[in-house]
């Protein structure tokens, strides 16, 4: 018996994924999303349901290329969605049935990707996460009444174009610009099983640039009701402190040892990390280790 192949043994992984996209968010429900569009308007094999599926699948596997995706789209169960025009002739006539009825370049794969609108991808990543979050799991810690989400921020290097460059200005200081466009993104996972709410990004410097505070704030309003979330001393402040309660958001989150040390009026640490542990609370703790 032959030992299997790296690309066996990643489609085996990722076994389950289209089955859960396909209950999570059907085709007619895309459509719908893009009715009165000119994008995807035209009878064609790749629908915007099916091109989804296809950035999905090459985000979850490893390699990570278009050809992945377009692999993916020949072999792959998401085959069977893709619908020739009726009465259109194909140079295959059998392409509904032979995967040779498509081609394996990716250039077809990569146009219609841009196509797609963007809120329709938020749309989309909206639906699925909601569908996911009703399933019946797990979704609170030891000693928790309610789910808690971990907030993180980050910043990534994006593609040289004219366009990111416009819209996510480089780094600059006085010797020069950076080469590379940099976005902030602020990114929230639900404790127990990772499960991911839609980012929340922005321009890192320039006139629009924002913080990662203002962009969390943003962020905590999409979370699932009654859930809670803890955050790094980066958002460690008055103004986050001050969301969460107007969202009526539990919150747990790190101070600075200079701001914690403040709050005490100058006092012990152990004060402030003893007094508040109700999941209710807005509790702060120093850079040791979080209850």
């Amino acid at each position: 018996m032959e030992p299997a192949t790296d690309d066996a043994k990643d489609r085996v992984r990722l076994a389950g994924a289209f089955d859960l996209y396909r209950e999570a968010i059907r085709e007619a429900q895309v459509a719908e999303m893009l009715h009165g569009r000119s994008a995807f308007s035209r009878q064609g094999p790749l629908s915007a349901w099916v091109v989804i599926w296809l950035m999905i699948f090459q985000r979850l596997h490893p390699k990570g290329s278009l050809s992945v995706g377009v692999r993916e789209l020949l072999t792959g169960p998401v085959r069977a969605q893709v619908r020739w025009p009726e009465g259109k002739k194909h140079p295959c006539r059998a392409a509904r049935k032979k995967p040779e009825g498509l081609s394996a370049n990716t250039s077809a794969y990569s146009q219609a990707r841009s196509k797609l609108p963007l809120d329709v991808g938020e749309k989309v990543s909206d639906q699925i996460f909601a569908w996911l979050w009703a399933q019946p799991q797990p979704k609170t810690l030891a000693g928790l009444d309610r789910p808690l989400f971990l907030l993180d921020g980050a910043s990534l290097l994006l593609a040289h174009t004219p366009e990111l460059g416009k819209a996510f200005p480089p780094a600059q200081n006085q010797h020069g610009r950076s080469h590379w466009p940099v976005m902030r993104v602020v990114v929230a996972h639900e404790v127990t099983s990772g499960l991911a709410t839609r980012p929340r990004w922005g321009p890192m410097y320039g006139p629009q640039a924002t913080s990662e505070q203002a962009l969390a704030k943003i962020l905590i309003r999409q979370l699932p009701k009654d859930c809670g979330f803890m955050a790094d001393r980066n958002f460690g402040i008055f103004a986050m402190a001050y969301q969460a309660q107007q969202e009526n958001r539990p919150c747990l989150v790190r101070l600075t040892k200079t701001r914690a040390g403040k709050l005490n009026g100058g006092g012990p640490l152990s004060r402030i990390c003893g007094q508040a542990r109700a999941p209710e609370a807005f509790q702060v703790h120093d850079r040791g280790r979080v209850p």
